[in-house]
């Protein structure tokens, strides 16, 4: 049973090598029974000895020639049959010597023209010994494409000589996509995580600044003026004339018209400066120092700008805006007074008329 179990799991060359063992060890018995027969009808001769004789020279020739030494089929059912990997032996010309059945399949999924026996013909591209590196490749199998993750080793002979190598392919396109799904969804909860924070920090109508990021800038201001020494300066900012154009025209023209107000002041300050709606028509700049204009100069440009004509839905528009400066110029105080400040400021520029600002006292 054994050795009918090796015989049909055995490559040809392995089979080979079986059958010259086999036969080799069948010289002797022959021998034997050559002789006892002479013996038996009256004859002569030893043949038991040649029997021996023709045995060592059989497989002295299988150790040359078919590398009974090198390559030994040991437990080889246990290590190809049970294996998923795609498992290939090469010789040191690139010649496959053996193969497990995952090997053999993918082979001819490879390359569909070649016989049904792959042994001892050259290999495929992939798995020539000098060619071959150890990583992914992508390969065409019909109408679709695999991932194989593939490694090898080099095979010596008990003198440390290089006599072939073992190639192990795996197909890892299952785990590629698994990894890229996960990488998709990564990126997607990364994306949602930064809508969200986007959302609880910006005004979803202006995309400025809220009034909750807008209290953090300030903080960190703070933090960062009383390190260094500077100053710190918001101008609050409130249109006179946002409840008539609601009135008139609609809150469709209203809410164009809190569009254009924001893209005007984002305009009209630099990129290191903070812009936000603070609810309503109130708007709110926070002033990185140091500044390059006097705040004065600022205040001024910017209720020109906002008084400028705008047409919204066919309509012309012109708002006036009430602007409160306040400059904590030793950042001795805290953001929440600086913001009172401001806003005591900006009723007060409202007060004097409109288009109007004023400093905090």
């Amino acid at each position: 049973m054994g050795v009918a179990r090796t015989w049909r799991t055995a490559s040809s060359l392995h089979r080979r090598q079986l059958a010259t063992v086999m036969g080799a060890a069948l010289f002797p018995v022959l021998g034997n029974a050559v002789t006892l027969i002479q013996f038996a009808s009256g004859g002569g001769g030893d043949f038991a000895v040649l029997g021996f004789v023709v045995t060592g020279v059989v497989t002295s020739w299988a150790v040359f020639r078919q590398g009974l030494l090198k390559l030994v089929p040991v437990a080889r059912g246990l290590i190809f049959e049970r294996v998923s990997d795609a498992i290939v032996v090469i010789d040191v010309e690139g010649r496959v010597l053996d193969l497990d059945p995952a090997a053999a399949d993918l082979v001819r999924l490879m390359q569909p023209d070649l016989p049904r026996n792959l042994i001892e013909l050259p290999s495929h591209r992939l798995l020539r010994s000098g060619e071959l590196e150890d990583r992914e490749y992508t390969v065409d199998i019909g109408a679709r494409t695999i991932d194989l993750d593939a490694r090898s080793s080099d095979l010596t002979d008990n003198r440390g000589r290089y006599i072939g190598r073992v190639v192990v392919a795996r197909d890892v396109t299952e785990l590629n996509d698994q990894k890229r799904a996960l990488r998709t969804a990564l990126a997607e909860r990364d994306a949602l995580d930064a809508a969200l924070r986007h959302q609880a920090f910006h005004d979803s109508l202006t995309g400025l600044a809220n009034r909750a990021l807008f209290t953090e800038r300030i903080v960190d201001e703070y933090a960062e003026a009383r390190e260094r020494g500077r100053s710190v300066a918001v101008m609050l900012i409130d249109l006179d004339d946002f409840k008539p154009v609601n009135d008139t025209f609609g809150h469709h023209v209203g809410d164009l018209l809190l569009k254009e107000v924001a893209v005007r002041l984002t305009a009209d300050v630099r990129d290191v400066d903070t812009v936000a709606r603070l609810g309503g028509d109130e708007f709110a700049v926070l002033f990185s120092w140091p500044l390059t204009e006097p705040m004065e100069t600022l205040a001024r440009r910017m209720i020109d700008v906002l008084h400028a004509p705008c047409v919204l839905a066919g309509h012309e528009v012109r708002v006036r805006a009430g602007i409160g400066v306040a400059v904590d110029a030793d950042a001795l105080h805290d953001p929440d007074q600086l913001l009172r400040q401001a806003d005591a400021a900006m009723y007060e520029a409202k007060a004097n008329g409109k288009g109007s600002f004023a400093y905090a006292r």
